[in-house]
Protein backbone atom coordinates (compact mmCIF):
# COMPACT_ATOMS: atom_id res chain seq x y z
CA UNK A 1 0.00 0.00 0.00
CA UNK A 2 1.10 3.59 -0.19
CA UNK A 3 2.40 5.26 2.60
CA UNK A 4 2.97 8.38 1.16
CA UNK A 5 1.34 11.39 2.84
CA UNK A 6 -1.01 11.97 -0.34
CA UNK A 7 -2.14 15.50 0.62
CA UNK A 8 1.47 16.47 -0.21
CA UNK A 9 1.48 15.55 -3.52
CA UNK A 10 -0.66 18.17 -5.58
CA UNK A 11 -0.74 22.01 -4.83
CA UNK A 12 -4.24 23.47 -3.32
CA UNK A 13 -5.41 24.78 -6.76
CA UNK A 14 -4.18 21.27 -8.95
CA UNK A 15 -6.88 19.63 -5.83
CA UNK A 16 -9.85 22.29 -6.32
CA UNK A 17 -9.39 21.67 -10.02
CA UNK A 18 -9.63 17.80 -9.19
CA UNK A 19 -12.54 18.48 -6.80
CA UNK A 20 -14.84 20.67 -9.04
CA UNK A 21 -13.89 18.44 -11.94
CA UNK A 22 -15.52 15.49 -9.58
CA UNK A 23 -18.55 17.17 -9.29
CA UNK A 24 -19.09 17.83 -13.21
CA UNK A 25 -18.66 14.79 -13.75
CA UNK A 26 -20.84 13.19 -11.15
CA UNK A 27 -23.60 15.83 -12.57
CA UNK A 28 -22.98 15.03 -16.25
CA UNK A 29 -20.85 11.81 -16.95
CA UNK A 30 -17.10 11.57 -17.52
CA UNK A 31 -17.56 11.43 -20.99
CA UNK A 32 -19.83 14.43 -21.40
CA UNK A 33 -17.80 16.81 -19.66
CA UNK A 34 -15.47 18.78 -22.25
CA UNK A 35 -11.58 20.49 -21.28
CA UNK A 36 -13.53 23.71 -22.09
CA UNK A 37 -16.68 23.14 -19.74
CA UNK A 38 -13.89 22.25 -17.55
CA UNK A 39 -11.56 25.35 -18.05
CA UNK A 40 -15.02 27.42 -17.39
CA UNK A 41 -16.03 25.86 -14.18
CA UNK A 42 -12.60 26.07 -12.51
CA UNK A 43 -11.73 29.41 -13.97
CA UNK A 44 -8.66 28.49 -16.45
CA UNK A 45 -7.49 28.76 -19.94
CA UNK A 46 -6.99 25.38 -21.64
CA UNK A 47 -2.97 26.00 -21.92
CA UNK A 48 -3.22 26.80 -17.87
CA UNK A 49 -5.68 24.04 -16.85
CA UNK A 50 -3.01 21.47 -18.75
CA UNK A 51 -0.37 22.87 -16.75
CA UNK A 52 -2.18 21.62 -13.81
CA UNK A 53 -4.03 18.14 -15.14
CA UNK A 54 -1.83 16.80 -18.35
CA UNK A 55 -4.66 15.50 -19.68
CA UNK A 56 -8.43 14.87 -19.02
CA UNK A 57 -8.00 11.11 -18.69
CA UNK A 58 -5.50 11.85 -16.30
CA UNK A 59 -8.28 14.18 -13.70
CA UNK A 60 -10.13 10.54 -13.70
CA UNK A 61 -6.77 8.79 -11.94
CA UNK A 62 -6.55 11.99 -10.07
CA UNK A 63 -10.16 11.78 -8.42
CA UNK A 64 -9.47 8.26 -7.86
CA UNK A 65 -6.81 8.84 -5.95
CA UNK A 66 -8.46 11.18 -3.78
CA UNK A 67 -10.19 8.26 -2.67
CA UNK A 68 -7.36 5.79 -3.06
CA UNK A 69 -4.86 8.11 -1.52
CA UNK A 70 -5.81 8.47 2.21
CA UNK A 71 -7.65 4.45 2.45
CA UNK A 72 -4.37 3.44 1.44
CA UNK A 73 -2.18 5.76 3.97
CA UNK A 74 -5.19 5.10 7.05
CA UNK A 75 -5.22 1.54 6.60
CA UNK A 76 -1.75 1.35 6.30
CA UNK A 77 -1.37 3.36 9.62
CA UNK A 78 -4.30 0.96 11.24
CA UNK A 79 -2.10 -1.84 10.61
CA UNK A 80 0.86 -0.43 12.24
CA UNK A 81 -1.34 -0.17 15.32
CA UNK A 82 -1.27 -3.70 15.92
CA UNK A 83 -4.80 -3.32 18.20
CA UNK A 84 -6.14 -6.57 17.14
CA UNK A 85 -8.63 -7.45 14.08
CA UNK A 86 -11.39 -6.40 15.77
CA UNK A 87 -10.19 -3.34 16.56
CA UNK A 88 -8.88 -3.11 12.94
CA UNK A 89 -12.02 -3.94 11.10
CA UNK A 90 -13.62 -1.24 13.24
CA UNK A 91 -11.10 1.33 12.11
CA UNK A 92 -10.84 0.65 8.34
CA UNK A 93 -15.34 0.64 8.46
CA UNK A 94 -14.69 4.00 9.90
CA UNK A 95 -12.38 5.65 7.50
CA UNK A 96 -13.85 4.56 4.50
CA UNK A 97 -17.01 6.04 5.86
CA UNK A 98 -15.59 9.09 6.16
CA UNK A 99 -13.73 9.66 3.03
CA UNK A 100 -16.93 8.37 1.41
CA UNK A 101 -19.15 10.74 3.40
CA UNK A 102 -16.90 13.33 2.57
CA UNK A 103 -15.86 13.07 -1.07
CA UNK A 104 -19.19 12.18 -2.04
CA UNK A 105 -18.53 13.07 -5.80
CA UNK A 106 -14.92 11.43 -6.04
CA UNK A 107 -16.18 8.32 -4.80
CA UNK A 108 -18.86 8.04 -7.18
CA UNK A 109 -16.41 8.30 -10.42
CA UNK A 110 -14.10 5.97 -8.52
CA UNK A 111 -17.10 3.46 -8.37
CA UNK A 112 -18.68 3.90 -11.66
CA UNK A 113 -16.16 5.57 -14.09
CA UNK A 114 -12.98 3.46 -13.38
CA UNK A 115 -14.45 1.04 -16.26
CA UNK A 116 -13.07 3.99 -18.34
CA UNK A 117 -9.46 3.28 -17.81
CA UNK A 118 -7.23 0.80 -20.12
CA UNK A 119 -3.95 -1.02 -19.84
CA UNK A 120 -1.93 -0.40 -17.18
CA UNK A 121 -4.05 2.48 -15.77
CA UNK A 122 -6.89 -0.18 -14.92
CA UNK A 123 -4.67 -3.03 -13.43
CA UNK A 124 -3.20 -0.65 -11.46
CA UNK A 125 -6.49 0.66 -9.71
CA UNK A 126 -8.09 -2.91 -9.71
CA UNK A 127 -4.76 -4.21 -8.32
CA UNK A 128 -5.09 -1.30 -5.12
CA UNK A 129 -8.16 -1.80 -4.69
CA UNK A 130 -8.16 -6.15 -4.24
CA UNK A 131 -5.31 -5.03 -1.60
CA UNK A 132 -7.78 -3.08 0.33
CA UNK A 133 -10.23 -5.83 0.10
CA UNK A 134 -7.40 -8.52 1.26
CA UNK A 135 -6.78 -6.41 4.51
CA UNK A 136 -10.16 -6.50 5.46
CA UNK A 137 -10.76 -9.85 4.31
CA UNK A 138 -7.24 -11.07 6.23
CA UNK A 139 -8.40 -9.28 9.40
CA UNK A 140 -11.74 -11.64 9.27
CA UNK A 141 -9.97 -14.32 9.10
CA UNK A 142 -7.57 -13.48 12.07
CA UNK A 143 -10.76 -12.78 14.37
CA UNK A 144 -12.17 -16.10 13.29
CA UNK A 145 -8.56 -17.97 13.94
CA UNK A 146 -8.32 -15.73 17.47
CA UNK A 147 -12.14 -17.25 18.16
CA UNK A 148 -13.56 -13.43 18.45
CA UNK A 149 -15.77 -14.53 15.10
CA UNK A 150 -17.08 -17.77 14.53
CA UNK A 151 -16.22 -20.13 11.84
CA UNK A 152 -17.25 -19.22 8.27
CA UNK A 153 -15.72 -18.25 5.20
CA UNK A 154 -13.66 -14.91 5.42
CA UNK A 155 -13.98 -14.18 1.57
CA UNK A 156 -18.04 -14.13 1.96
CA UNK A 157 -17.84 -12.34 4.82
CA UNK A 158 -15.26 -9.47 3.35
CA UNK A 159 -18.38 -9.24 0.85
CA UNK A 160 -20.92 -8.77 3.39
CA UNK A 161 -18.68 -6.18 4.57
CA UNK A 162 -17.84 -4.52 1.50
CA UNK A 163 -21.66 -4.38 0.97
CA UNK A 164 -22.48 -2.37 3.68
CA UNK A 165 -20.32 0.01 3.09
CA UNK A 166 -19.67 0.58 -0.31
CA UNK A 167 -23.21 1.52 -1.67
CA UNK A 168 -24.13 4.64 1.42
CA UNK A 169 -22.22 7.04 -1.19
CA UNK A 170 -25.77 6.65 -3.26
CA UNK A 171 -27.98 7.51 -0.02
CA UNK A 172 -25.79 9.93 2.25
CA UNK A 173 -27.00 13.41 2.82
CA UNK A 174 -24.39 15.22 4.24
CA UNK A 175 -26.34 16.99 7.58
CA UNK A 176 -28.86 14.12 7.63
CA UNK A 177 -29.95 11.82 10.13
CA UNK A 178 -26.66 9.77 10.28
CA UNK A 179 -23.05 10.94 10.36
CA UNK A 180 -20.75 8.60 9.09
CA UNK A 181 -19.24 7.78 12.90
CA UNK A 182 -22.66 6.77 13.72
CA UNK A 183 -22.91 4.55 10.33
CA UNK A 184 -19.63 3.04 11.01
CA UNK A 185 -20.23 2.13 14.51
CA UNK A 186 -23.78 0.64 13.54
CA UNK A 187 -22.54 -0.96 10.83
CA UNK A 188 -19.76 -2.41 12.34
CA UNK A 189 -22.12 -3.90 15.31
CA UNK A 190 -24.24 -5.54 13.20
CA UNK A 191 -21.58 -6.93 10.98
CA UNK A 192 -19.28 -8.38 14.36
CA UNK A 193 -21.92 -9.29 16.58
CA UNK A 194 -23.67 -11.23 12.95
CA UNK A 195 -19.88 -12.79 12.45
CA UNK A 196 -20.57 -14.61 16.11
CA UNK A 197 -18.52 -11.36 17.83
CA UNK A 198 -19.82 -11.67 21.89
CA UNK A 199 -21.10 -8.17 22.99
CA UNK A 200 -18.76 -7.83 25.74
CA UNK A 201 -15.81 -8.18 23.24
CA UNK A 202 -17.53 -5.70 20.88
CA UNK A 203 -18.07 -2.73 23.40
CA UNK A 204 -14.41 -3.51 24.41
CA UNK A 205 -13.60 -3.11 20.82
CA UNK A 206 -15.52 -0.07 20.51
CA UNK A 207 -14.00 1.49 23.38
CA UNK A 208 -10.49 0.85 22.08
CA UNK A 209 -11.53 1.80 18.66
CA UNK A 210 -13.03 5.52 19.77
CA UNK A 211 -9.88 6.35 21.58
CA UNK A 212 -7.96 5.26 18.43
CA UNK A 213 -9.84 7.62 16.46
CA UNK A 214 -10.27 10.36 18.63
CA UNK A 215 -6.09 9.91 18.25
CA UNK A 216 -6.17 9.95 14.49
CA UNK A 217 -8.56 12.77 13.59
CA UNK A 218 -5.85 15.52 13.12
CA UNK A 219 -4.41 13.87 10.79
CA UNK A 220 -7.60 12.59 9.20
CA UNK A 221 -8.61 16.12 8.97
CA UNK A 222 -5.46 17.57 7.35
CA UNK A 223 -5.64 14.31 4.89
CA UNK A 224 -9.26 14.27 3.95
CA UNK A 225 -11.04 17.36 5.61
Amino acid sequence: MNTQNPATKRSKRHLEIIDVSAELFLKRGFNAVGVAEICDAVGLGRGALYHYIGSKDQLLLDIQERVLGPIDWFVDEILKLNKGPLVGLRLVSHVLLEITTQRLAHVWVYQHDYRILDGDDRVRFVERRASIEMVVRDLIANAMAEGSFNAGNAQLRALEFFNHHNYTYQWFQPGGEWSAAELSAIYSRTLMTGFGCAEGDFEQCEAISRAEIERLEPRFAMEVG
